[in-house]
């Protein structure tokens, strides 16, 4: 389950990001709804394998009698069609709601996270800080000269 998860979730972040964020400057804002909305699609994605992982962890013995299963469930197989056979094709979206409201905020903060440290250990923070200050110097505020020059020269 985690596979199909991971693949639909960074393909759906990479192309929110195109969406929200072409350009791909370090963004939060665009990083955190990118990463929402990636959480969401992997997560409405890949719930019937949810539901069938969680039939077979439970094993619950009313539905597998209401299947008309004597035997426990045993592959991802016998779950697919036990879920199909209690709830039809519904069945393997029972929870999805739940699932996606679960999964968009800690994919959003993950995402947010990950971008921060990519643009902060790739020096980028010091560069934005760097313009920053110069836009402010040309603007005509008053400017630490050693800050945007960084020489120590006196």
């Amino acid at each position: 389950m985690n596979i199909p998860f991971h693949v639909v979730h960074f393909n759906a972040y990479e192309l929110a990001q195109d969406y929200v964020n072409s350009e791909r400057h370090y963004a939060p804002s665009t990083h955190v709804i990118s990463g929402a909305i990636a959480g969401a699609c992997a997560a409405a994605c890949t719930n019937p394998l949810d539901v069938c992982k969680t039939l077979l962890n439970t094993q619950e013995q009313c539905a597998l009698q209401a299947a008309g299963r004597l035997r426990p469930v045993a592959s991802i197989g016998s779950a697919l069609r036990t879920v199909y056979r209690l709830e039809g094709f519904a069945g393997y979206f029972k929870g999805v709601q739940a699932r996606v409201v679960f999964q968009m905020p800690g994919t959003a903060i993950s995402w947010l996270v990950y971008e921060t440290f990519k643009w902060y250990l790739s020096g980028e923070s010091g560069r934005a800080a760097a313009t920053a200050t110069a836009t402010a110097a040309a603007a005509g505020s008053q400017v630490n000269p050693l800050v945007i020059d960084n020489s120590c020269n006196m």
